[in-house]
């Protein structure tokens, strides 16, 4: 029988999963679910790893752009299916795929059976959903309070970004095209949290 894994991370205590285990055991009666909820990323790459190996036809994964930026690495190039049950604070991914933003909700959204491919972006070998950054998002990001963010939610990005302005001299200009810049964004999607951002496709 094929199986299933299901991801979930607990970093954040404040999730309530209850509801998502029998609703996938719901959904997915005819198949074996198993879960994987482990306390550190040393764990999460394990289990991904060993669904890549076994016989599972779907890994999916509860968290937020993080986790599943991490599973969505891992299942890249294989023909196992990722379904995407967002849990994080911006859901930036989901947002852009129009997948609702309740994990709930976006089970009961899913149709079985029907896969949808998309494009991965990849830098130094490490696939990416979203965006990759240079510069002072990243600086942002690399600077993140994490207890902050559990805290205050999606302001503590506003926050992180405000330190990164403050201590641009930390950040070495780069230069593209005869000109230094300081900030550069790639994105694999249409919107940069909550912000649209302008189409330019480069390839």
């Amino acid at each position: 029988m094929k199986k299933i894994l299901l991801v979930l991370n607990c970093h954040d205590k404040t999730r309530n999963y209850s509801k998502i285990v029998p609703l996938m055991k719901e959904k997915f009666a005819y198949k074996s679910l198993e879960i994987s909820q482990p306390q550190k990323i040393e764990g999460l790459v394990a289990d991904v790893k060993t669904a890549v190996e076994g016989d599972f036809s779907l890994v999916a994964a509860g968290g937020g752009d993080g986790t599943i930026g991490l599973v969505a690495s891992m299942l890249a190039g294989t023909r196992i299916p990722l379904m995407i049950l967002p849990m994080g604070t911006v859901n930036a991914f989901a947002r852009s795929m129009g997948i609702p933003l309740n994990h709930i909700d976006a089970l009961r959204h899913y149709e079985i059976g029907r896969v949808k491919m998309i494009d991965t972006g990849c830098a130094n070998d490490n696939f990416f959903l979203c965006f990759m950054s240079i510069g002072i998002d990243a600086f942002a990001v690399h600077m993140l309070d994490k207890k902050l963010k559990s805290f205050i939610g999606k302001t503590a990005y506003a926050v992180s970004a405000i330190k990164g302005l403050m201590r641009m001299s930390h950040i070495k200009p780069f230069s593209f095209g005869g000109k230094e810049y300081y900030h550069l964004i790639i994105s694999n999607t249409v919107s940069y949290t909550h912000l649209t951002l302008p189409t330019k496709r480069i390839v």
